[in-house]
């Protein structure tokens, strides 16, 4: 014990002298470092006294419980989360049931072939551009014009049976 204390105050007196290590000043020499650096136990300033211990022990353990209580009220939130989400599943299941129900009632009770007017539905033939109107580059190539988009949205009602379908000119 004593020859620890020697090396110690050996150590300290040589750090008094030579100062702090700087790496600029330091030697290129291959002295063998001392004894005192290789043995060395630790300070007794550096040693934590039992009061520092529990101290440190008592912090370890409060963080410890703050981390478990938070883990835990995450744990409530992402449950309490998880059932919200699966009652508003289910809502939308039921909804979408009943939609499908009343849709289906909704047909079934429809005729099969109601007649809105004195003329019958009758699909529009389908779009097909003649030689002379296809252009040499798709840049002249003729589009549809509002008038060909209106007729189909017209037609496209008529076949849903939501208006009177007219006599086509």
């Amino acid at each position: 014990m004593a020859r620890v204390a020697a090396i110690r105050r050996a150590g300290r007196e040589r750090m008094r002298e030579e100062g702090p290590y700087d790496p600029e000043n330091a030697s290129d020499s291959d002295e063998e470092p001392q004894e005192s650096f290789l043995t060395s136990a630790v300070r007794a300033e550096d040693r934590k006294t039992r009061v520092e211990r529990n101290k440190q022990r008592r912090l370890f353990e409060e963080r410890r419980e703050l981390s478990a209580k938070r883990r835990a009220k995450r744990e409530r939130v992402l449950a309490d989360q998880a059932k919200r989400i699966r009652k508003q599943a289910e809502e939308d299941q039921k909804n979408q049931e009943q939609a499908r129900q009343e849709k289906q009632q909704m047909l079934a009770e429809r005729p099969e072939d109601p007649k809105l007017g004195k003329h019958g539905f009758q699909p529009l033939p389908p779009a097909v551009l003649l030689k002379d109107e296809i252009g040499a580059s798709i840049r002249e190539t003729k589009t549809q014009t509002s008038r060909d988009l209106l007729r189909d949205v017209q037609n496209n009602l008529e076949r849903q049976r939501l208006i009177e379908p007219r006599k086509q000119l």
